[in-house]
This record gives C-alpha cells, structure tokens and sequence, in this order.
C-alpha cells in the first residue's frame, strides 16, 4: 500500500495542479513516498523537491514494479516533472506493448490494488483463480 509523505509542499515557482491520470497519480504517489511530501504536483520538479541519485533509483525501481519496464535512470532527469516523466513513461510502455493506452490500464490497476486491504487482495487473487 503507497502511503504519502507527511511533510507539506515546499514552496516552488510551479503552482500546484493535481494529478488528471492514473499515470500521473502513481507517479506523484511514488514520489510523495520516496520524498516525505505530500501533495506532488504534475509540474512539480524531482530536484526541487529534494529529490537526488539515491532517491531517484528508488523511484525508478517502483515504477519498473508497476509498469513492468526499466526506464534508464537519465529518463527521470530529462523528464523531472511528473507530467513530463509520465508521458515519457507511458509511451514506453504502450510502445513496449504495442498496446496504446497500456500504461493506463496498469496504472489503474495499481491505484486500486495499493488502496486495497491485504485481506481483500487476498479474497480478489482467490476469486480470480476459481
């Protein structure tokens, strides 16, 4: 289960726009993790909220979790922003897959099943093997 941060937003020149897709709210929700922030941004910057090396070879192992895929480390410092790294992301994969919207599918899947109880995860794996 993704649990956020607990610290406040710092103050940044972007102001702050919620996340619109499963993407990008999987994505703002592994950096609100890995970074102790609550409420990512889309257009919020990895380095300006904290993030560095360490943290940033965290989120890419989350997101190869998630997404089933290794994005090159370089992808998060090229795309900093949630936007831009989840648009980045999701073509990887959808491309990877040759299945648009792919990426999409997998992020709502992991939204659902990260806000789940383990004893309800457990009653949905039983379920889908009857």
């Amino acid at each position: 289960s993704v649990t956020p941060g607990g610290h406040q937003r710092p103050p940044l020149v972007a102001a702050y726009v919620a996340p619109s897709t499963a993407v990008e709210r999987t994505i703002a929700e592994v950096w609100e993790t890995l970074l102790g922030i609550r409420e990512v941004g889309v257009h919020d910057d990895f380095l300006e909220l904290g993030g560095h090396s360490l943290l940033a070879t965290q989120v890419m192992w989350r997101v190869s979790e998630v997404f089933q895929v290794e994005p090159p480390l370089r992808l998060l410092f090229e795309a900093p922003t949630v936007a831009k790294f989840s648009a980045a992301l999701g073509a990887m994969v959808d491309q990877g897959a040759h299945q648009p919207g792919r990426a999409e599918a997998m992020a709502r899947v992991h939204l659902r099943v990260s806000r789940m109880s383990a004893a309800d995860v457990q009653r949905l794996l039983a379920a889908k093997r009857a």
